[in-house]
């Protein structure tokens, strides 16, 4: 197997577009029945301020017992 060096690294992280792994992780999330929004703004609550996200997941724990 070839190793993987930080060049390989440099030369991907320079060639591929991150918006596919988005949408995967997106998919992925709502498959496994997670809530979750792609691409939005929220207001940030300690600069005050408009921030974005790319994916943004919540999930509820419920205290069964």
């Amino acid at each position: 197997m070839r190793e993987i060096t930080s060049d390989d690294i440099s030369e991907y992280l320079a060639t591929q577009d991150n918006f596919d792994l988005e949408l995967f992780v997106y998919r992925t999330l709502l498959e496994h029945g997670i809530t979750s929004s792609h691409g939005a703004t929220y207001l940030d609550p300690q600069l005050g301020r408009a921030r974005q996200f790319d994916i943004r997941a919540s999930v509820a724990f419920l205290n069964v017992g």
